[in-house]
């Protein structure tokens, strides 16, 4: 867990002094935090906020696409990565995760579906 324990609430109570791209870089970073922590909801929780916030910013969305990936959400992390890499076409790393999403999108189409029943099974 490294470090990434004290940085989401230390980050939190910075957030009160800062202007709305700060916040949204604080958002992105501390979404990353989540994911190192494995609360993969709360970082796309931060992911959204992120976007909401400066919508235009290509890191926002790649965030969000990120988060949804690792909540195997993959169609809606397709959707998300393709509008990062339409706001920034030669960013490597979002494209690099698009394409990865992609793919094993293609590996595993049904996957969702499978998870999906699974969980009913259980209930």
């Amino acid at each position: 867990m490294q470090n990434y324990q004290r940085i989401v609430p230390s980050t939190l109570a910075a957030c009160a002094t800062l202007t709305h791209a700060h916040l949204s870089i604080s958002r992105s970073n501390r979404s990353v935090s989540w994911m190192k922590m494995s609360k993969d909801h709360k970082a796309l929780e931060d992911a959204d906020m992120c976007i909401k916030l400066q919508p235009e910013w290509a890191k926002g969305y790649y965030r969000k696409g990120c988060a949804l990936r690792e909540l195997l959400r993959d169609e809606e992390a397709i959707l998300v990565l393709q509008q990062a890499v339409n706001l920034a076409p030669k960013d490597a790393e979002i494209r690099a995760k698009y394409n990865e999403v992609k793919e094993r999108r293609s590996y595993f189409p049904s996957l969702q579906c499978f998870l999906t029943w699974d969980a009913m099974l259980v209930l």
